[in-house]
């Protein structure tokens, strides 16, 4: 069966201005995803993942080539735009949770619900229940570890049921045991119909959940799996 295409990307190029000279990062880039797709993009430090990604999720328009999201090309469309798929149809995850520590764990996720206009408590209930994550519900922030609280971050990102997860370094700050855990429940949002773009640079954790590695270096993407 063929499977929806999220990301069409064609020659894409992006420079920086470095006091008087441009710095090439990404260089005619070609790249496609697809619905219920894990893909784990590798790299060193500084070689453009994050950059990569933050094209993918509409966070900078000052690029070159070719780039389509859900079928609509984002260089048409407004910032209000921009904003709103972001809101109904990508879902973030980065390296710290950047949950608010004032709300709950459930209140944090169905935050998300709420600034997208359908807040719905027993949706946020059942979440949690498809994770194992009940116990976790009335927490605050503090009152858990770091890879609870990245787990809750992931909650929050699938909690508009996006078609598209972006997750910068997700497993970053945690140990292996709890790295597996949020890659698991990353693998399961895969199975629930979104598709998945994480940026690494743990290769052997990618190996183990992802369907396609791809490698970021010298400015260019290659193919490792």
């Amino acid at each position: 069966m063929k499977k929806d295409k999220i990301i069409e990307i064609s020659g894409l190029t992006k420079t920086y201005q470095q006091g008087g000279e441009q710095i090439l990062v990404l260089d005619g880039i070609s790249f496609e995803a697809f619905r219920g797709e894990f893909v784990s993009i590798v790299g060193p430090s500084g070689c453009g993942k994050s950059t990569f990604l933050n094209i993918l999720g509409l966070l900078d328009s000052s690029y070159g080539g070719s780039f389509k999201i859900f079928s609509m090309e984002p260089a048409s469309m407004s910032e209000e735009e921009k904003a709103a798929l972001r809101l109904k149809k990508i879902g973030f995850i980065f390296q710290f949770d950047s949950l608010l520590p004032e709300f709950t764990a459930f209140e944090n996720v169905e935050l998300a619900a709420m600034m997208a206009g359908r807040p719905s408590k027993r949706a946020s209930m059942e979440l949690f229940s498809s994770f194992s994550m009940e116990k976790l519900m009335n927490k605050n922030p503090r009152e858990i570890s770091g890879g609870e609280k990245q787990r809750i971050a992931l909650l929050r990102a699938l909690r508009n049921s996006p078609s598209l997860i972006l997750a910068d370094e997700p497993t970053g700050n945690l140990d292996h045991n709890n790295a597996l855990k949020v890659l698991g429940d990353l693998k399961k949002a895969c199975s629930l119909g979104a598709c998945v773009i994480t940026v690494t640079h743990n290769l052997s954790l990618a190996e183990s959940f992802s369907d396609r590695i791809l490698e970021l270096r010298e400015e260019k993407l290659f193919t490792l799996k």
